[in-house]
C-alpha cells in the first residue's frame, strides 16, 4: 500500500514539472499574442491614414493641408482614442490607440528616396574596446535617413570617422532601417561620443529622435511615451527609451543631436534630463528647427575647438563668437545641458555653457590612483532652491581611477547628486560626504571619504525677495502656480475668467529676470497670486491672501472655504501637473494654449511652481566667531588668540564671543567655548 501511494506521489511530481514547461510556453504564447494584437492596432489605424495621406499627396496638397487631412481623419477613426489627438502643428501631430502613442510626422514620412542606395548598412554592434578614465574613446554615428534623404551629406560620416581617429577609438555606425531602437540603446553604452544626424520633432510633451523604421519598438514604448509609432517608415524615440534599454550606464559621453527641436521649449528637456540620468556628461541640441548648413557651420567650428583639448564651455563659446547665438540661416539656438548646466527656462534665447567636459584620447587615459581626498572649502553656503557645486580636491592631480559616492546627512535640508551638485531644500545644515572608492584596475586598494557642512539660508539669495522655478514643496511656504511661455511666466491668480459659460482662474503674464544664475520673477507678483500647500505631496492648496482654498467643481477651478487634495508630480525637467481624485477621472490643473487662463484638462498639462524666497540676515550664532556657520574648536582657538592679543575680532565676530555673559571677551570664553566644542558643556 505504501509502495503505491509512494509511485502515486512519484507520478504527481512528473506530472507537475512536465506542465511547467507548458504553462509556461502558454505564458509566452500569451503574451506574444497580445504584443501581436496591440501594434495590429496600429497597422489598422495607419493603413487608414496612410489611404487619406495618399490621395491628400496624390491630389498635390500642400503639407498643411496633407497633415490637416491625416489629422481629420484621426479624429474620427473609431480606434483612435477619443480626445487623444492633440499636438497638432502644420505638419504634424499626436495620438494615442488604446494608450500607445502614434505621431504623424509630414516631414520625416515624406522624405526623398533614393532608388539607387548602394551604401552599407552597418546592423551589427561592435565593441569599441575598454572605457577607461572619464569616458570612453569610442565613437557612435546614428543616420537613419542617410540614403533616403539627399539632404544629409557625408560631413557627420566624415566628422565621426575623424572624431574616431582623435581619440583612438573605434567608429560605429548606424544607418538607415540599421539604426533601430534597439541597435541604438547597445551601442550607446561604448561611445564616448554620439552623433545623432537625424530629423528631429517634439510633441506629447518631449522631444524625439526620428527613425526610419518602427522595428524592434514594443507597445510597452509606445505606451509609455518615450517612442512614438508614425507608420511603417516613421517612427521616434526619446531619451527615456534610451535610458530604459540600455544595459549599465552610459559611459559620461557627449551626446550630439544633429536634429530640429532636440531642446524645444514644448519638449521641456526631458530627453536631455533622461540621457543624463543614464550617465551622459553633456547633451547638444537646438531649440527649433534648425537649417543644414547651420548646423554643419556650428559642427565644424565646435569639434575643431573639442579637437583641440577644450571643455564644451569653450568650444561652445568659440562657435557663438564665430557664428551668432542662433543658426545663422534660421531661428534655432544651440543648447546644452549638463550636470553644470540646466535645461533653460527660454531655450530660445543665448546661453552660457559652463561644462568643463572634454575630449579623451586612448593614450591620455592612464591609470592614476587617488592618495588623498578633501575639499576646496571648509563649508558651502547657499539659498533654497538654488544650486552649488561642491568642489573636492583629490591627489594627486590627474587622479580618475576611482568610483565616487554622494550622500547628504539632511535630505530635508540639502539634496546632492551623484557630480556633487547639491540643492537647497530648507533653512539648515546638512553634512556632505563624498567617498572615492578603488577599482579593479588600481594598483592599490583604498577607499577615502570627506565631509563639508552646507549651511541653507535666504541669506545667500541675491535680491531681496524673489520667485524661484522649483519642483520643492515644503508645506507652509508661499508659492505662485503658472506655467513659462516664451521668455515669459504666466501666473494665476484668485480671480475668474469666465467666457462661453467656462469659469477658471485668471491668469496674468510676467517678464523672466535671471538673477544669481537662476531665471525667476522679482517684481510685479500681487497677494492674490501666492498659494500655500499644506503638505509635502501637495495636499491642500489655500489662497495666501484670502486663506480660501483650490477646488473643482465639474471642469472648472472655483475658490471655496473647503478644499479638495491636490497632489504635485514633477516631471524630469523640473516642471509637473496638479492632480486630483475629486472625480472619476484625474483631474489636471494646466495652461490653456492660449495661455490667457488656468483650466482643467484631463491630460496633464504642464505646470511650474515659483517658490517665493525673502532675503532674512542669519542671527548670529553664539560662539561662531569664524562666521562658517558652526561652532567647533576653530572658533575657541580664535578666541584664545584674542585674548592673548595676537589677533583682533571685528565687533560681529565679539558679539558671539561673550560667552560667560559677563560683558567681556577673555581667556575664559574661549576655555567655555571649547568645552562647547568638545562637547562638555
Amino acid at each position: 500500500m505504501k509502495r503505491i501511494k509512494l509511485l502515486a506521489a512519484v507520478m504527481a511530481v512528473l506530472m507537475a514539472c512536465a506542465v511547467l514547461p507548458l504553462a509556461s510556453m502558454a505564458e509566452g504564447i500569451s503574451v506574444q499574442a497580445h504584443e501581436s494584437y496591440m501594434l495590429g492596432l496600429f497597422d489598422q489605424v495607419w493603413a487608414h491614414l496612410e489611404a487619406v495621406e495618399a490621395e491628400a499627396l496624390e491630389a498635390g496638397a500642400s503639407a498643411e493641408e496633407v497633415t490637416m487631412a491625416v489629422y481629420r481623419a484621426a479624429l474620427v477613426d473609431e480606434l483612435v482614442d477619443a480626445g487623444s489627438v492633440t499636438d497638432l502643428g502644420s505638419d504634424k501631430f499626436a495620438f494615442r490607440v488604446s494608450g500607445m502613442l502614434g505621431g504623424y510626422n509630414y516631414e520625416s514620412r515624406n522624405v526623398e528616396f533614393r532608388t539607387n542606395l548602394n551604401e552599407q548598412v552597418v546592423k551589427d554592434i561592435v565593441e569599441t574596446g575598454t572605457r577607461n578614465g572619464a569616458t570612453s574613446v569610442g565613437v557612435l554615428l546614428v543616420g537613419p535617413y542617410y540614403g533616403y534623404d539627399s539632404n544629409f551629406t557625408n560631413q557627420y560620416r566624415n566628422e565621426a570617422q575623424s572624431l574616431a581617429d582623435y581619440t583612438e577609438g573605434n567608429l560605429v555606425k548606424l544607418e538607415g532601417h540599421g539604426a533601430t531602437g534597439p541597435a541604438i540603446a547597445a551601442a550607446a553604452v561604448n561611445a564616448g561620443t554620439i552623433i545623432y544626424d537625424s530629423h528631429g520633432t517634439a510633441m506629447s510633451g518631449t522631444s524625439y529622435l526620428c527613425l526610419t523604421t518602427n522595428s524592434g519598438l514594443t507597445s510597452t514604448d509606445f505606451s509609455n511615451g518615450w517612442a512614438y509609432n508614425g507608420g511603417s517608415n516613421d517612427a521616434g524615440i526619446d531619451g527615456r527609451y534610451i535610458q530604459n534599454h540600455i544595459e549599465g550606464e552610459l559611459p559620461n559621453n557627449l551626446f550630439w543631436m544633429a536634429i530640429c527641436e532636440g531642446m524645444k521649449l514644448s519638449g521641456h528637456g526631458v530627453t536631455g534630463t533622461a540621457l543624463l540620468a543614464a550617465g551622459a556628461g553633456v547633451v547638444y541640441g537646438y531649440s527649433q528647427s534648425v537649417t543644414f548648413a547651420g548646423d554643419y557651420i556650428y559642427e565644424a567650428t565646435f569639434w575643431n575647438h573639442m579637437k583641440n583639448g577644450e571643455t564644451v564651455a569653450e568650444a561652445f563659446a568659440a562657435m557663438v563668437a564665430a557664428h551668432g547665438v542662433r543658426d545663422p540661416y534660421g531661428d534655432a539656438y544651440p543648447i546644452v545641458m549638463s550636470a553644470d548646466d540646466p535645461f533653460p527656462a527660454n531655450p530660445d534665447s543665448a546661453q552660457t555653457v559652463y561644462s568643463d567636459w572634454q575630449l579623451y584620447r586612448q593614450s591620455d587615459l592612464v591609470v592614476t590612483d587617488a592618495t588623498s581626498l578633501s575639499f576646496e572649502q571648509p563649508s558651502y553656503g547657499i539659498a533654497p532652491t538654488f544650486t552649488e557645486k561642491i568642489i573636492p580636491v583629490i591627489t594627486p592631480e590627474g587622479a580618475n581611477n576611482f568610483t565616487s559616492v554622494w550622500s547628504s546627512s539632511n535630505t530635508n535640508v540639502a539634496v546632492v547628486n551623484n557630480k556633487g551638485v547639491v540643492t537647497g531644500v530648507a533653512a539648515g545644515t546638512a553634512t556632505i560626504t563624498l567617498t572615492i572608492t578603488s577599482t579593479e584596475h588600481s594598483n592599490t586598494s583604498y577607499s577615502y571619504t570627506a565631509s563639508v557642512p552646507v549651511i541653507v539660508s535666504n541669506e545667500y539669495l541675491p535680491v531681496e525677495q524673489m520667485y524661484v522655478p522649483t519642483d520643492i514643496i515644503v508645506p507652509g511656504e508661499t508659492y505662485l502656480i503658472g506655467c513659462i511661455n516664451g521668455g515669459n511666466a504666466v501666473i494665476m491668480s484668485n480671480e475668474y475668467y469666465s467666457t462661453s459659460n467656462q469659469r477658471n482662474l485668471k491668469a496674468y503674464s510676467f517678464s523672466l529676470t535671471e538673477v544669481g544664475g537662476k531665471t525667476c520673477l522679482v517684481e510685479g507678483i500681487t497677494p492674490g497670486m501666492e498659494w500655500t500647500f499644506s503638505t509635502a505631496e501637495g495636499g491642500m492648496v489655500y489662497n495666501a491672501a484670502t486663506g480660501m482654498y483650490l477646488n473643482l467643481t465639474g471642469n472648472y477651478l472655483t475658490i471655496g472655504e473647503q478644499g479638495i487634495d491636490w497632489h504635485w508630480a514633477a516631471n524630469e525637467n523640473g516642471t509637473g501637473v496638479l492632480s486630483n481624485t475629486a472625480s472619476a477621472t484625474h483631474k489636471f490643473l494646466g495652461a490653456s494654449s492660449t495661455y490667457k487662463y488656468f483650466g482643467v484638462f484631463l491630460t496633464a498639462g504642464n505646470v511650474q511652481l515659483f517658490r517665493k524666497l525673502t532675503r532674512t540676515p542669519a542671527q548670529p550664532m553664539q560662539g561662531d566667531v569664524t562666521g562658517d556657520g558652526h561652532v567647533d574648536a576653530n572658533d575657541a582657538l580664535a578666541l584664545l588668540r584674542y585674548s592673548l592679543g595676537i589677533i583682533t575680532l571685528s565687533d560681529a565676530q565679539l558679539a558671539v564671543s561673550d560667552i560667560d555673559g559677563n560683558g567681556n571677551v577673555d581667556a575664559n570664553d574661549a576655555l567655555m567655548l571649547l568645552r562647547m566644542a568638545l562637547g562638555l558643556a
